[in-house]
């Protein structure tokens, strides 16, 4: 079973005190050192100031930590940082907390507990440690089989740690840092699946467009937090389709059975990550077959 696992989501909210408070500029928040955009819930959709702004290490691209800033606020930051994630990402998180808690005269607080942020900062290595020791619990819980993998939200998109990655990281934690980096470092399109309710049960339609490298799942899966509009509960879908466009001919080519793309084999499907494949930039003469393999 595909199973989802959010480990260590750490709440850190910080509070302005005295009686004239200013505003954070976004300058502080971000040094020179760091990178944001807008995030779906799924995947990083673009870099307004506004929404559900994910801030990242360009350099070692991780998870990303939440940042709840708007130009206006002087009473509260919320920030949420995940583990496991990358080294450097963990590293810029704490320059960051230690840039905004030097701008302005606050309390911290993590998981409701009050901290002195100095004695909390002074033991940034453990908590990297700690991070490690995260990296390696869950990957030895894949490799005996307790679970089949682990999806990670991250920065960019999900990421899903498989067998083979969960063998790596037990030998050399280490290695998490850069194949999280390295798989989100690609102009790729991460492929969301939309949902229809038809005559045979509940519809997910994947796109796939003419030479754009595409990542899709092995197995279609339902991403946490979508519901039935008509009873409330999780949304569990029937059956998936891909659908065909042609960038050529400015149309679409209409739809496939899901499984119908991995009959492409090696010189179009790559192995990408414990649970994803790209797809590499399919021609159109590519798609056509596929669309008449159906008839």
């Amino acid at each position: 079973m595909h199973r989802r696992i959010e480990r260590c989501l750490l709440m850190y909210v910080i509070k302005q005190k005295g009686l004239f408070k200013k505003t954070i500029p976004l300058d502080v928040i971000v040094g020179d050192e760091l990178a944001f955009g807008i995030n779906d819930g799924m995947r990083m959709v673009g870099d307004d100031q506004e929404g559900n702004m994910i801030f990242y290490n360009p350099n070692s691209i991780g998870r990303g930590f939440n940042i709840s800033w708007d130009e206006e606020e002087k009473n509260e930051l919320n920030l949420r940082l995940l583990n496991p994630t990358t080294t450097d990402e963990m590293r810029s998180f704490f320059n960051c907390l230690r840039r905004i808690t030097s701008y302005w005269k606050c309390s911290v607080t993590i998981d409701g507990i009050e901290e002195d942020i100095d004695d909390y900062l002074s033991q940034e290595d453990d908590l990297l440690a700690f991070n490690h020791r995260i990296i390696k619990e869950v990957s030895e819980k894949i490799v005996n089989g307790e679970t089949d993998s682990l999806t990670l939200m991250s920065t960019m998109w999900p990421l899903v740690i498989g067998k083979d990655e969960a063998e790596q990281f037990i030998l050399n934690p280490h290695l998490f840092s850069s194949w999280m980096h390295e798989l989100q470092s690609h102009d790729y399109y991460y492929a969301k699946p939309q949902f229809f309710k038809t005559d045979q049960g509940i519809k997910g339609i994947y796109a796939l467009t003419e030479d754009c490298p595409t990542l899709l799942p092995n197995k279609p899966w339902v991403p946490v937090g979508y519901q039935n509009p008509e009873t409330g509960e999780k949304l569990e879908c029937n059956y998936y389709e891909i659908a065909l466009y042609s960038t050529t001919e400015e149309r679409s080519l209409g739809t496939i059975p899901f499984e119908r793309i991995f009959t492409l084999g090696p010189d179009y499907i790559n192995y990408y990550d414990g649970n994803t494949v790209l797809v590499n930039n399919l021609p159109l003469e590519v798609m056509k077959r596929l669309e008449h393999s159906l008839d």
